[in-house]
């Protein structure tokens, strides 16, 4: 049986089929996290597709090597990792700048079910490591803007948009799972592959027990 021959229960509200299951966005639960939805990361493009073949899922991998690099224990390098792969479930990856001109209680209950089931389903209970996280999170925001969109992230213009950032790294941290990144699309598929990969690698290093009930 295939997850298409799954009846919805409706007594939990709306759906949405996914990748590899249902998708409940108003009363997630952790055992409806599935592993071939959280590789879809690697289809979500960051900054709304405008930084050209980057995704979602690459930033989530370079967040987590930073904290890595940074000398971070494996479950704050865990939650690194998963911080936006909640991303692949609605209401997606909407852009920081919209969110601050929306009327957005609905979506924000939604986003954060969808961040609570996600970091449950991989283990993550307890204190979240806000601070490591939050700051590699901004680094690599910092690098990324610079590295793929050409901005200043310390100009009156960026702070605008994204506040103070902490100060971007020379260069993104490696291993780049494609060396072409801005114009190259035709290896886009190459790129999603690759990163797949990657995140499931590490899903498989830094959350054995749940890829283990996956698989």
């Amino acid at each position: 049986m295939t997850y298409t021959d799954v009846t919805p229960d409706t007594t939990r509200g709306p759906w949405i089929r996914t990748k590899a299951g249902l998708w409940y966005f108003t009363q997630p639960r952790p055992e409806d996290v599935r592993l071939d939805d959280l590789l879809c990361a690697a289809h979500i493009p960051r900054f709304a597709g405008h930084c050209g073949p980057y995704s979602v899922g690459e930033h989530c991998l370079r967040v987590s090597w930073l904290l890595r690099d940074q000398g971070h224990d494996e479950r704050t390098q865990l939650a690194g990792l998963i911080h936006d792969l909640h991303e692949v479930y609605p209401p997606g990856d909407v852009s920081a700048p919209v969110k601050r001109y929306m009327i957005v209680s609905e979506l924000t209950e939604i986003e954060d079910a969808a961040r609570v089931a996600v970091a449950k389903a991989l283990g993550l209970v307890g204190e979240w490591p806000e601070t490591a996280v939050r700051h590699a999170d901004l680094v690599m925001l910092a690098t990324e803007a610079k590295a793929l969109m050409g901005y200043d992230p310390t100009s009156e213009a960026s702070r605008a948009v994204w506040g103070e950032l902490p100060t971007a790294l020379d260069k993104l941290p490696t291993p780049a799972p494609v060396e072409r990144i801005w114009w190259e699309w035709a290896h886009l598929p190459a790129r999603i592959e690759r990163v797949e990969v990657l995140l499931f690698e590490e899903l498989e290093r830094l959350a054995p027990e749940f890829c283990g009930r996956q698989l």
